[in-house]
């Protein structure tokens, strides 16, 4: 779904709201997105208690320590001999906020948001087979999934920090993260990326 915060194609917020409602709430159909942290954000909670997947997320546990979750990344990575040409240069230019210059084309634009959502589809069946076959299922759907929802309500809410004990606790934990590395290390005979839930 493309929502724009203009009158272009004039869906207003609400109407969208009452749109989707049914559909992500419907635990029969199954929901795949991108990013879906944002849609949550940008319905601001109107919208509560619906499960999606998230090929972002999907691509995080596979491979946390390398973070390559933008869309064109994920597109190059999974589908390299299905991508249009200019896919990624118009992904950079909308996460910078730019309308790319080919959508003054209106063909180009529907092309775009058509291999946009067919791509979203193709990469999730990529990385739902990959999450299973790497014995991630555990870290996706019982620890990360659940978060995506918790952290946008934190990103909204904001938190209320005492930055004279963060910065206390700051010090303190550095020392004990530094501690049970090399305890970590010890343990497993060999130096590993602590931060990849792949390879603890």
């Amino acid at each position: 779904v493309k929502v724009e915060k203009t009158d272009k194609i004039g869906l207003k917020l609400a109407d969208l709201i009452a749109e989707l409602t049914p559909i992500l709430l419907d635990e029969s159909v199954n929901k795949i997105g991108y990013k879906i942290k944002d849609l949550t954000r940008y319905f601001n909670f109107t919208i509560q208690n619906f499960s999606c997947h998230d090929i972002a997320l999907m691509a995080y546990v596979l491979n946390s320590s390398e973070n390559k979750t933008d869309l064109d990344v994920l597109v190059a990575d999974n589908l390299s001999d299905e991508t249009a040409s200019d896919f990624s240069h118009n992904c950079q230019e909308i996460q910078k906020d730019k309308v790319p210059e080919a959508f003054a084309d209106e063909n180009k634009e529907v092309q775009f948001y058509c291999f946009k959502n067919y791509a979203i589809w193709k990469i999730y069946k990529i990385l739902k087979q990959r999450i299973f076959t790497e014995k991630l299922n555990n870290v996706y759907y019982c620890f990360e999934k659940p978060l995506i929802k918790v952290l946008a309500t934190i990103e909204n809410n904001g938190i209320a920090v005492d930055e004279i004990k963060l910065k206390e606790l700051s010090i303190y934990f550095d020392e004990q993260i530094k501690n049970l590395t090399k305890e970590i290390y010890v343990l497993a005979g060999e130096e590993v990326n602590i931060g990849s839930p792949k390879q603890l």
